[in-house]
């Protein structure tokens, strides 16, 4: 996806990071197609495990519109463009999995980014996320 200008009318592509690098700020994101938010922070430097999985994890999407200090992001191109390391991942770390239901998978994956974004699991935990989040398309 491509975003538009509304001064030039010309698209580009930009990813959350390269976006939130310029901007210098803090955004909520949205998924519209799962209704779901992941809120994520402008992070200058990789001081710890937390910070390199932020700032890795935002390198692999990319922003489909801009409301100012909002953002539409297709979070869920990322899970379904990965869906074998998601599954993966689900059945090694998570109580349950949502196998049946994708729609509920990938929208419960949405909702696990946020929370790890918001810092929900030990430092330690990052480490393994952050082998996850590079092994991601």
């Amino acid at each position: 996806m491509s975003i538009e200008n509304k001064t030039t009318k010309e698209k580009t592509t930009m990813t959350l990071y390269e976006h939130i690098q310029i901007a210098e700020n803090d955004f909520d994101t949205y998924d519209t197609k799962y209704d779901a938010s992941v809120t994520v922070c402008h992070i200058c430097t990789e001081d710890d495990e937390y910070d390199k999985f932020c700032n890795g994890i935002i390198k692999k999407v990319n922003v489909v519109e801009i409301h100012g200090d909002a953002l539409t992001v297709n979070w869920c191109e990322l899970v379904e463009r990965n869906m074998d390391k998601f599954i993966w991942f689900a059945r090694e770390y998570w109580a349950f999995d949502y196998e049946d239901d994708i729609d509920e998978f990938v929208y419960q994956w949405i909702n696990e980014i946020h929370m790890y974004m918001s810092g929900y699991v030990s430092e330690d935990f990052y480490s393994v996320l952050n082998e996850f989040v590079d092994s991601l398309e």
